[in-house]
């Protein structure tokens, strides 16, 4: 449970790692403009600076062996990163490449899927870490 909001669950992160930043919008689909494109430090200090607020970060979850896990892994991190929560929740029922996602291995210690915390790399193929984002306020 959280200890921000002590009677909502946490939203853990479902993928063994997350790129630096959010996808541009290609042929109309996308993320929303104000992320499109944008590293999620930047998103970050946007949220942090109150230039952005939680709820235009739309987080869609599933349950997963009675965890909530997060589908959009970029989102999830601008918020953690800001040390913010999820405000603006939508399930989903999730497929069969999200269910994939939780039987990658970790590429740091102490990160089993799903997870509170997920390294930060260049790409799918640059496993270097560059950063490591936690949940905030994670208890279990």
């Amino acid at each position: 449970m959280s200890k921000i909001f002590p009677n909502k669950p946490d939203v853990l992160f479902g993928q063994k790692r997350v790129g630096e930043s959010f996808s541009p919008i290609i042929d109309g689909s996308g993320p929303p403009i104000y992320l499109a494109g944008r590293e999620i430090s930047n998103v970050a200090n946007d949220l942090r600076l109150k230039i952005l607020h939680p709820d235009q970060l739309a987080i869609e979850v599933f349950w997963y062996n009675g965890q909530l896990v997060s589908a959009n892994t970029r989102s999830l991190s601008a918020l953690s990163e800001a040390g913010l929560t999820p405000t603006n929740i939508k399930f989903i029922m999730p497929n069969r490449t999200l269910l994939s996602r939780l039987d990658e291995l970790p590429i740091i210690e102490n990160a089993s899927l799903p997870g509170p915390r997920i390294p930060v790399t260049k790409s799918k193929s640059d496993l270097k870490v560059i950063r490591v984002i936690e949940i905030p306020g994670y208890s279990r």
